[in-house]
């Protein structure tokens, strides 16, 4: 809600539109609550808000995932800008739709059709039909049900909400069978590390590695190399492009050749953090500094243990945050926008990630009342511009702390 009320989204109804969809969004900023649920709550028609979220879409502050739900009715599954996965590929946003929907593909999804109403205001299939059709698109003929399909298309099966509870995880496909075929497979391990060193795991190992197993030795080669060169061209990339999937990588046969070529010359040396370490308490820190998730774990079978693989070891000076790791925001300390020390805190965080260092809106204490609409305020928590940091310096390189600018670059 804080980012939303930062941001400039134009009349009334716009306000109010984002307002009602960032009140709905978890944690990841996602949200999937009902067009007619967004309706009631902003004050406006089902037909504006769509057109709200669609300006949103086009003015690249909402991502939409259209969604079909159970084979027959459509739903908007929104991303909202701040969120970590705004930019992901749909591979990764995959686990995160509810249960009982799937991702529509672009050319079926059409930006009109909008989202499914509830299941109190279902309407009869003939009435569903020609509104469809009215919606949609038009059909130059529409053949009515005959009586006797009347009859049975007032009868409707009761559909699951799309709430899903957190305790009812997506059952496992193939499970441990599947994940002993996997290390019998000669290679599939290489690829599978190479493939996955930006952080992104498969989405369907089961059928990835159906489609390795199919190759050649020497092809496997190929693909793990090609792989490499996937992850170096999007790890040079400030804004990577989509991600393919692993089994649509290994199809592509006569893209190897290009991908090989922009692999490094020797693999990249990856290093194992294991979940209980200092190394991903420190890592876990800089991913709060950024308002990011830490990395994601796994039981490594080489290793024996849970853990990550990154490409260098952690640094004496990133490491010391991991002191830091169990210390609350709010004991965390606030460096503003344009100050010393936020320039500081966003050289550092670079020379860490590579990536530039944006400041972000950094929540105090203290409320604030503010204007929605004419006649219509709300409260809304204080904030300004800037980082939350563990310390008011960045640590020294040997990992110790300064005082001051000049004493953070021993």
């Amino acid at each position: 809600m804080a980012w939303a009320s930062d941001q400039t989204w134009g009349g009334c109804s716009h306000r109010s539109a984002i307002y009602a969809i960032a009140n709905h969004a978890n944690d990841n900023w996602f949200c999937w609550a009902k067009h007619q649920t967004l309706a009631d709550e902003s004050e406006q028609s089902v037909d504006s808000v769509g057109r709200r979220i669609q300006e949103f879409v086009n003015g690249g502050m909402v991502r939409r995932v259209k969604l079909k739900r159970h084979g027959r009715r459509t739903h908007d599954f929104l991303i909202l800008k701040p969120s970590p996965y705004f930019d992901a590929p749909l591979e990764v946003i995959e686990q995160f739709i509810p249960r009982g929907c799937d991702i529509m593909d672009e050319g079926d999804a059409a930006a009109n059709c909008g989202s499914a109403a509830g299941d109190e205001n279902a309407v009869p299939q003939r009435d569903s039909e020609i509104n469809a059709t009215a919606a949609c698109g038009s059909a130059e003929t529409l053949t009515l049900p005959q009586p006797a399909v009347d009859a049975t298309a007032l009868v409707r099966e009761p559909i699951e909400p799309l709430s899903e509870p957190e305790d009812s995880p997506h059952a496992p496909h193939g499970g441990q069978a599947v994940a002993d075929a996997e290390k019998e497979i000669e290679g599939w391990q290489d690829f599978k590390s190479a493939f996955e060193a930006d952080k992104v795991p498969i989405a369907r190992p089961s059928i990835a590695a159906k489609e390795f197993d199919a190759l050649k030795r020497e092809d496997r080669k190929l693909v793990t190399q090609a792989a490499r060169g996937l992850i170096a061209h999007r790890s040079r990339e400030r804004r990577p492009s989509g991600k393919p999937s692993a089994q649509t990588f290994i199809r592509e046969r006569d893209a190897w050749p290009g991908w090989i070529k922009l692999a490094p010359t020797d693999p990249v040396a990856l290093v194992f953090v294991p979940e209980d370490s200092r190394e991903y308490a420190a890592v876990s820190s800089l991913c709060r500094i950024g308002g990011k998730q830490p990395p994601m774990v796994r039981y490594d079978e080489r290793q024996q243990r849970r853990g990550y693989w990154r490409h260098a070891k952690v640094p004496a000076d990133l490491l010391a945050l991991a002191e830091f790791a169990h210390v609350p925001d709010a004991d965390w300390h606030v460096v503003e926008d344009k100050t010393d020390e936020f320039y500081a805190w966003a050289r550092r965080i670079s020379e860490w990630t590579g990536a530039r260092t944006e400041a972000q809106v950094v929540m105090l204490d203290g409320f604030t009342e503010i204007e929605i609409r004419p006649g219509h305020t709300m409260r809304a928590q204080k904030r300004t511009s800037g980082l939350r940091v563990p310390s008011r310096w960045p640590p020294r390189k040997d990992g110790t702390f300064g005082s001051d600018a000049n004493d953070t670059a021993a």
